[in-house]
């Protein structure tokens, strides 16, 4: 049974003979000013991604502060592993793989 009006708006009537489920989520879309924020905090799977997208934004930000090495620099050894020296390794041009991956986030 369908909980929408004829033009696709929840009506009185029908609120009265949907599922408890279908009247409490209109119940939480209804609800206005600051609603999505709220939602978002309540959450936990929404707290877990907002909080990887802003350390990655933080990242992104210090780059220049955080990265060891300067990202267009081609003085490191090709194709090195990683070890103390380059956390990640370097490319196939001696570049350092971290310093270029906390500047690319920046775009």
């Amino acid at each position: 049974m369908s909980i929408l009006g004829t033009r696709g708006t929840p009506t009185t009537g029908d609120l009265e003979s949907a599922d408890g489920l279908a009247v409490a989520e209109l119940a939480v879309r209804s609800q206005g000013g600051g609603g999505l924020l709220r939602g978002l905090l309540e959450d936990w799977t929404s707290r877990v991604g907002l909080t990887i997208v802003v350390i990655l934004g933080l990242l992104a930000l210090l780059a220049p502060v955080i990265a060891p090495y300067d990202p267009l620099d081609l003085r490191g050894a090709r194709l090195q592993g990683p070890s103390w020296h380059h956390l990640m390794g370097t490319d196939n041009l001696g570049r350092d793989l971290l310093s270029r991956l906390l500047f690319g986030a920046r775009l």
